[in-house]
């Protein structure tokens, strides 16, 4: 990459030259204080000095003297840029920031890594600027269609953060923080220390309210310093950009796995003990687990009310209510304590799934979701007559998610097997298997398709923004049932050509529709249709099941899965956010690095563990494609998201060992709506036993098998789980 000046009557710029490729930076001085004019300038003087141009420049505002001097060198593969804004003494406090703006030519697909993947996200937005708190990595990469990337990637990541001093509505505030922003509009990358957030943020609010923080100078001045790398490639997907996106800020950053206080296999007996804690009976032959309380409180407390992508998730029931599929996964939970333990599990389990069958599924094979204790009768998540914990979706018909279906059915079977495994045959939980795969190939579109909800007569729920209209966006979850149809067709083979044409059928429509384009959305059903990180991670799922099914014969399966896994990667945070002194994570040195954003609307500020599920997928992506990019991320994730975890050494405030936050905030979000604080945690929902006991036990397996990362220990290192739950008979609720 080439370095050179752009020279004008007044004064120099710069300009960034590779094959195919110009980023110019005609006014480098771009220096805010607050309440005044920005300074918007070339350089004063440009000069060579050995490899390096040095610009600088200076000027005088708020009584005080500016003085800007940035250093510019380049090498075959990018372009470095120093830059120190120094401001003088004077008297009082001023605010001062440093922006940069570098033009390239338009037509190109930006990317904002655990934020930014598709143009319809920023469409009539002017820019779309993002504090770093809010996204994986400080960094911003743009892709033209004949496939040239450059990208912009801040080489001095952030080390301190303060609460802001502003009330609420403030746009404009000071900050004593180091925390920066990047972005785009259509013909430039963006970037400023400190933070700003363009128009159609939700940091403060739902209006989308922009914000801007000035650095506080104090009487005896002071100076900000960061350091940027731009970069240029040819890339042949907008998946490969984000995945080398990835790569370079890992190698940048220096970033190595979080070492958290317990082992892995500790993490997953800790969690596994907790889920046995929460085993219930009740008269008439009903069992589950109770998951849905409060981490803070303990088991017999429902889960706190909490906000999120502005719509509050009322929580106060959540102690009747058992799941049966995303957050819940109930006969998971039956199946993680059979198999660990089988002589004290294995008949609970059984009763978990002998009432799943007999309550919950249908002659249909439509299965219900959700289970109101209170009221001894399925609820619905969609169309009920109230509100269902944090399924928020506005329906006029009663139905539930084509997840919330296939999910439970594929936990009933591995149930089955595992019951016949050990001389227990149950031909009616085989038979409700076979029911849910029927019915999921009856309602099957002829494109290969699947719906993202459904109601109990099998017709397609779709209307508004939660489920799309009948377009592509609504087939979001076309993913979901591919896993279970081929399991399914391995485990009962009359049926076994039937599901695996529907599998192959669907992973058509999926390369097609998410894969070829790069868009993966609506993947969690407490959000809209949605992008987001656990439709990229489906994708993967599904394009890998069938690879593997179809014994390796078809690489196009293969590479396929490696682009969705490109995606799904990148919004896991890959950075240590500066945590904010006074929260719950500052006080115990939780770092961000591993944990996983959720979706567009949240960026990569409020994190959760869910990409637990998955890691085995990374894993096995980086043994078949030779690629270490996606084993390192995995492991990443997998000791990222052992932090917080309540032990014997430390419970971090949480009522029992096993407990952990459901998800954590790394930045401010709608917090002038009084939704989530930076340094919040929240917990409730059960899938967190789920993700951390089958999720992180499966790749923990496979990791030890490969000789990929370090377990310490084995999994069956604490012995068995408890079993001293007893029987307990509940009525009105969890007793």
């Amino acid at each position: 990459m080439r370095l050179e000046p752009f020279p004008s009557s007044g004064g120099d710029g710069i300009v960034l030259r590779a094959e195919g490729m110009e980023v110019s930076v005609p006014t480098p001085v771009a220096a805010e204080c607050l309440g005044h004019v920005p300074v918007l300038a070339r350089y004063d003087c440009l000069t060579r000095e050995g490899i390096a141009l040095v610009g600088r420049s200076g000027w005088r505002v708020a009584e005080r003297d500016w003085e800007l001097r940035d250093v510019w060198s380049a090498d075959d593969h990018g372009v470095t840029v120093h830059r120190r804004l120094r401001v003088g003494p004077g008297a009082g406090t001023v605010g001062a920031a440093l922006a940069l703006k570098a033009h390239v030519n338009d037509g190109f697909r930006m990317l904002v890594p655990g934020a930014v993947y598709s143009p319809e996200q920023h469409a009539g937005h002017a820019e779309t600027v993002l504090s770093e708190d809010r996204i994986a990595t400080p960094a911003v990469t743009a892709r033209r269609p004949d496939g040239r990337v450059v990208g912009l990637l801040r080489l001095t990541p952030a080390t301190r953060d303060t609460a802001p001093v502003r009330t609420p509505g403030g746009q404009e505030f000071l900050q004593d923080t180091d925390i920066g922003a990047v972005g785009f509009s259509p013909d430039a990358l963006h970037a400023r220390v400190p933070y700003r957030n363009s128009a159609g943020s939700s940091a403060l609010d739902s209006d989308g309210t922009p914000s801007r923080a000035y650095l506080p100078i104090g009487p005896d001045g002071g100076e900000i310093t960061v350091s940027y790398r731009f970069w240029t490639d040819q890339m042949p997907t907008f998946a490969d950009a984000a995945a080398a996106t990835v790569e370079r800020a890992l190698a940048a950053h220096g970033i190595e796995p979080v070492d958290p206080p317990i082992t892995l296999a500790e993490a997953v007996r800790l969690r596994r003990d907790g889920l046995a804690r929460t085993y219930r009976e009740w008269s008439g032959g009903g069992a589950g687990f109770v998951l849905n309380f409060d981490p803070d409180r303990g088991y017999t407390t429902p889960a706190r009310a909490f906000g999120a992508s502005f719509a509050n998730h009322e929580m106060s029931r959540a102690l009747d209510i058992l799941e049966y599929g995303f957050t819940g996964r109930q006969l998971d939970a039956a199946h993680v304590l059979a198999e660990h333990d089988p002589e004290a599990w294995l008949d609970r389990g059984g009763r978990v799934c002998d009432f799943f069958v007999a309550t919950m599924t249908t002659p249909s094979g439509w299965n219900h979701s959700h289970y109101d204790l209170a009221r001894a009768a399925p609820v619905p998540p969609i169309g009920g007559d109230r509100p269902l914990l944090h399924y928020l979706a506005p329906s006029d018909v009663t139905g539930t998610y084509l997840r919330l279906i296939t999910e439970p059915a594929e936990d009933l079977l591995h149930n089955y097997l595992l019951h016949r495994a050990h001389g227990d045959e149950r031909p009616h939980w085989r038979d409700a298997v076979r029911r849910t795969a029927d019915f999921l190939v009856r309602v099957q579109h002829p494109d290969g398709s699947w719906f993202r909800a459904y109601t109990p007569d099998g017709d397609p729920i779709t209307q508004g923004s939660w489920f799309g209209d009948d377009g592509p966006a609504a087939r979001s979850a076309t993913a979901v049932p591919v896993p279970f149809l081929l399991h399914a067709a391995s485990a009962l083979p009359d049926r076994a050509d039937r599901f695996r044409r529907a599998a192959e059928h669907a992973c058509r429509f999926v390369r097609h529709a998410q894969v070829d384009p790069d868009e993966y959305r609506g993947g969690t059903l407490d959000n809209p249709n949605v992008i987001d990180k656990e439709a990229a991670h489906l994708a993967c799922r599904a394009l890998l099941a069938l690879y593997r099914a179809t014994g390796t014969s078809r690489p196009e399966l293969l590479e396929s899965a490696a682009r969705a896994a490109m995606v799904a990667a990148s919004w896991t945070s890959l950075w240590d956010v500066p945590s904010r002194p006074g929260t719950r994570l500052h006080r115990h040195g939780v770092r961000s690095i591993g944990w996983g954003g959720i979706n567009e609307i949240w960026g990569t500020g409020v994190t959760d563990i869910y990409s637990l599920f998955f890691l085995d997928d990374l894993l096995a992506l980086s043994e078949l494609t030779g690629r270490p990019l996606f084993a390192r991320v995995a492991d990443l994730i997998a000791h990222g998201t052992a932090q917080l975890l309540a032990h014997d050494g430390d419970c971090y405030g949480f009522a029992d060992t096993g407990m952990q936050p459901e998800g954590i905030a790394f930045a401010d979000q709608g917090v002038d709506d009084s939704l989530i604080r930076k340094g919040d945690t929240w917990g409730g929902l059960g899938w967190i036993y789920a993700a951390g006991t089958s999720g992180l036990s499966s790749w923990c397996r496979a990791a030890e098998a490969t000789g990929r990362a370090r377990i310490s220990g084995p999994l069956s290192s604490s012995g068995a789980a408890s079993a001293s739950s007893g029987t307990v008979d509940v009525v009105t609720g969890p007793g």
